[in-house]
């Protein structure tokens, strides 16, 4: 697992990340998605795994679900669950911010 540096303050991070948008990023040659819901932020696969369709316009709520807006599956983002059981779960990474203040993944 490779540790990544999304931000290096919370001021940077909510300057950067509204809550509930969906940013892409690239670590390396892969992409992946990311979005804040609370004072929480997920990294997650760029694809759904239904179909894969992007999930770069996908609709995520306050309770922490995003919403493929192709078959409208729903994933749990801390889980990676889709809520019906219809596919594999989405691959999600939940950022923790360190000590000195940086908010960081491993993917």
């Amino acid at each position: 697992m490779e540790e990544v540096i999304l931000f290096s303050s919370k001021k940077e991070m909510e300057k950067a990340l509204a809550q509930q948008e969906v940013l892409t990023i690239q670590v390396g040659m892969v992409k992946y998605n990311m979005t804040r819901v609370g004072n929480e932020v997920y990294v997650f696969e760029q694809k759904c795994p239904h179909f894969d369709h992007s999930l770069a316009n996908a609709k995520v709520s306050p309770y922490g679900k995003i919403t493929c807006l192709w078959h409208n599956y729903q994933f749990d983002l801390q889980s990676g669950e889709e809520s019906e059981e219809r596919c594999r779960s989405l691959v999600t990474h939940q950022a923790e911010w360190t000590d000195d203040g940086q908010l960081m993944v491993k993917l």
